[in-house]
Formats: structure tokens, C-alpha cells, sequence
């Protein structure tokens, strides 16, 4: 949002209102993105696969998934997430499933209802330390937030620099 938010106030110091008629519509769309992918998450467990329904619908055979990895990871700056993650023979990572977009019973049901053994922490881990504990199961970016947050940044204030030395020259 501060982004956004430095984007309209430059947009108004420049007299470009092409970025207000631009940023109002996509904001829009990624309200409107994100209510659809809360009304349509599913998880569904049949006899021969796990789906998981999100943003797109992932299936995999319920007879690769030997194991169930839950964990409540730590968050830089915000509350912990809890995620379940599926594992094939190898230790890999068949689903991951948020919980924070179901009901902690639900997903309790669901973990008893896959009938495999489950594991975790027991406690409130960062994605680091999992990855530690788990291989491969958390990505390199996860268990580094604040680089990637820094990289994300750094991208996003040349792009603003671009579009506001743009608008800048457009309009001598």
C-alpha cells in the first residue's frame, strides 16, 4: 500500500492522472482476485488422490503421500501461519495446504481423514528452521523473507523512478 500510496501522490504532483485511472482498476482487480480465491478453496480427499482447489486446482495420488508435515511458521511481521504439507517417500513436498483459510477442526478432520502419520514441530517454527528439520520442504525464499522483501523494493523503486522520470520528460 505504500507504494501505491507514493504512486498517486506522485501522480498528482505531475499532473499525471493516467496513474490514478491506471492503479484504481488494479487494486480492484486484486480485491476481486483474492475474494475468488477465498469462495473457491477446496481441499478434497478421495480414495485415490488429494485436491487442493486454490488459485488452480492441484491433484496428486493419495498412495504417494506417505507422510504429514504440520507446522505453525513464524512470520517477520505478522501472525504465525500454519501450513500442512504433504511428503512422497523422498521427503518431498507432494501439497502444501494454508490453514489460515480453513477452520482448525477442518483441517484436524482432514489430517486424521488422510489416515497417514503426521509430524511437526510442536511448536512455533521459522521456515528456516523447518527446512532444517525438513529438507526441501520450505522454498529458499521463504526462509529468506526480509532478503526477498529488500530485492522486492529495490525492483519496485527503480520501476517508480522509471514512471516518474517518464511522466517527468512526457510532459517538458
Amino acid at each position: 500500500m505504500g507504494v501505491l500510496s507514493a504512486v498517486l501522490l506522485a501522480s498528482m504532483a505531475f499532473r499525471a492522472a493516467w496513474a490514478l485511472a491506471f492503479f484504481a482498476p488494479v487494486l480492484g482487480a486484486i480485491f476481486a482476485l483474492g475474494w475468488w480465491y477465498m469462495a473457491r478453496s477446496r481441499v478434497i480427499v478421495t480414495p485415490d488422490e488429494i485436491t487442493v482447489i486454490g488459485l488452480r486446482r492441484r491433484s496428486r495420488p493419495r498412495s504417494g503421500a506417505v507422510s504429514v508435515v504440520r507446522a505453525d511458521l513464524i512470520q517477520p511481521r505478522g501472525p504465525n501461519a500454519e501450513s500442512v504439507f504433504v511428503l512422497d517417500g523422498y521427503g518431498r513436498v507432494l501439497l502444501r495446504i494454508w490453514v489460515h483459510i480453513y477452520a482448525r477442526e477442518d483441517v484436524d478432520r482432514l489430517v486424521d481423514h488422510v489416515g497417514i502419520a503426521w509430524s511437526g514441530p510442536g511448536r512455533p517454527v521459522t521456515a528456516r528452521q523447518l527446512a532444517n528439520a525438513y529438507p526441501g520442504i520450505v522454498s529458499p525464499l521463504e526462509q529468506r523473507p526480509y532478503l526477498f522483501g529488500f530485492a522486492a523494493a529495490g525492483v519496485l523503486t527503480v520501476l517508480l523512478a522509471a514512471i516518474v522520470g517518464t511522466a517527468i520528460l512526457l510532459s517538458l
